[in-house]
């Protein structure tokens, strides 16, 4: 799936602070997301559900190559089929499903292989769905733990650079895919204030630091919510945005 390190150490580490910190998508998102689902759907990195559980069981298969993610996946979703294929290879047939989901994830594999096998196992006509929350900086506080936590990035391909619209332009890409469609919804979550840092902890990059350096990150993540917001205050509105992309299969091309 991730052809990354950081990815790959990241999420193995603790599955269930992932699960715990990571927020729902904007209602309105999946709304949107859901109006263009058709009968046989794929979730790609369905990690530990999060976004699963918004769609219907009877015709979904999922991927998802972490163990520790599919071990919390199968605990919340026992009858829904799960395979352990990388977004570059999975073993099913050409024009297998009709849709297409990727939540939280396609920036990890953004690539000329995982986009072709993508299209490969969706028919003409179906729709690829990529989604992704982030939390929304034109809110102060968020803006300044932002600074601080986003240092620690290792370079990562992170969905807030825009990296991976790139493979969207190449003339390969659109020879299988129709052009972009975005979409942002803003929304807010209600949040303990100790959940914020969990939040950060659940970030690939975070989770391969040393214990020394995420409790450094910690203490300047806990000291930035004091000098903004009241110390007093337990329960603490987070903003975010979910951004949704959609993509439509092209006809298969002669030759």
């Amino acid at each position: 799936m991730s052809k990354h390190r950081v990815a790959k150490l990241g999420f193995n580490k603790d599955a269930l602070v992932y699960d715990k910190a990571r927020p729902d998508y904007a209602p309105l998102a999946v709304q949107h997301l859901l109006q263009h689902r058709k009968p046989k759907v794929l979730e790609i990195a369905a990690g530990t559900g999060i976004f699963t559980k918004h769609l219907p069981k009877q015709d979904l298969v999922c991927v998802e190559p972490s163990e520790a993610m599919r071990s919390v996946f199968q605990r919340k979703f026992p009858d829904v089929p799960l395979f352990a294929y990388s977004s570059d290879k999975m073993e099913f047939a050409q024009d297998a499903f009709r849709t297409v989901y990727v939540a939280q994830a396609f920036h990890w594999f953004a690539d000329r292989e995982s986009v072709h096998e993508i299209a490969r196992v969706l028919e003409p006509g179906g729709t690829l769905g990529l989604v992704w929350n982030l939390e929304d900086e034109e809110t102060q506080w968020v803006k300044a733990i932002r600074s601080i936590y986003e240092q620690y990035e290792q370079g990562t391909p992170q969905f807030r650079l825009g990296l991976w619209r790139k493979i969207f332009e190449t003339k390969e890409t659109k020879q299988l895919f129709g052009p972009l469609e975005e979409v942002k919804f803003k929304h807010q979550i209600s949040v303990k204030r100790d959940m914020i840092w969990q939040r950060v902890l659940s970030k690939s990059y975070i989770q391969v630091l040393d214990t020394k350096e995420q409790e450094s990150a910690k203490t300047r993540i806990e000291a930035t919510l004091d000098e903004h917001l009241p110390k007093c205050q337990a329960e603490i509105v987070y903003p975010q945005v979910t951004t949704v992309a959609l993509a439509r299969r092209l006809p298969h091309t002669r030759g």
